[in-house]
């Protein structure tokens, strides 16, 4: 792909020559020849480049495969977790084999996932995520949970705490990445149970949600600034338009009260996605 990106199309390639009905200048692009252990192609990239060439990477996945991949790649990476606690080592992990690889650490950008359930108040909040809960299916959650961990909670009795000892038998057919997946509880849940679990993952999805005004969730998502070290959100909705008008009506005024939202202007106006993300 960087072959494509970045040295098919000369510079100049591009002429948008109306009067000969020129687009391109042939004999600027070029075709590619790679021939790797997977993959061949004998061909030139399909459209002109962009003023970047190659497109800002985002890569999801903190597997060690995932990981030693985004260090050497990418620029963007989705990660998820249940709280800021279990993520931070796993970033630090990262951003320190971009640094072997000769890369900036700070320029990988952690991108968690986040949905914020809002109200003028904390009980305001509360009250929409019992609504929430109504319509949600916990079966759903769980299947959504064992799809991507490859972990059937079925095997475990649904009100009982999951056991923490490693040898206990159930343990068995699990792997130890798969055990600490599953024992991994949000922030501030005392109990875990398949039943919890079913509804966290039924509203949340793979991710984590926070309920309350726009002052508590914004405390919660500086906490994962500040203790796990991610640069941005991409923030999940339960209901729409709502959940983006309560974003705007309640939480983006106290994200910019601390400063989190920056002044709206571009460090490089007219830049690249790049320069600018």
């Amino acid at each position: 792909m960087y072959k494509l990106w970045e040295g098919s199309w000369a510079d100049d390639a591009v002429v948008k020559d109306s009067d000969t009905k020129t687009y391109t200048d042939p004999s600027k692009v070029r075709k590619i020849e790679h021939n790797g252990q997977f993959f061949k192609s004998t061909s030139a990239h399909q459209v002109d480049p962009s003023p970047q060439r190659t497109p800002v990477l985002f890569q999801a996945g903190m597997s060690p495969a995932g990981a030693s991949f985004a260090s050497r790649h990418a620029e963007c990476i989705f990660i998820g977790g249940p709280n800021p606690a279990l993520l931070e080592p796993k970033i630090q992990k990262t951003r320190q084999l971009a640094e072997k690889h000769g890369r900036k650490p700070e320029d990988l950008k952690f991108f968690v996932q986040f949905t914020p359930i809002l109200g003028a108040t904390d009980e305001e909040a509360q009250a929409k995520f019992e609504e929430y809960k109504r319509y949600a299916i916990p079966d759903g959650g769980l299947a959504l949970f064992g799809g991507i961990s490859g972990i059937d909670v079925s095997k475990f009795p649904p009100d009982e705490e999951f056991p923490t000892d490693p040898d206990h038998p159930v343990w068995r057919d699990f792997t130890t990445q798969q055990r600490e997946r599953l024992l991994a509880r949000p922030q501030g849940y005392e109990r875990w149970t398949p039943r919890i679990l079913s509804e966290y993952q039924s509203i949340g999805g793979s991710g984590n949600f926070s309920i309350g005004s726009g002052k508590t969730v914004a405390d919660a998502m500086e906490q994962w600034i500040t203790a796990a070290d991610v640069d941005g959100f991409n923030i999940g909705h339960v209901a729409v338009p709502q959940a983006w008008e309560d974003v705007i009506e309640f939480l983006l005024p106290k994200l910019q009260s601390r400063g989190w939202l920056g002044d709206g202007g571009y460090p490089v106006p007219g830049g690249t996605a790049r320069e600018n993300l």
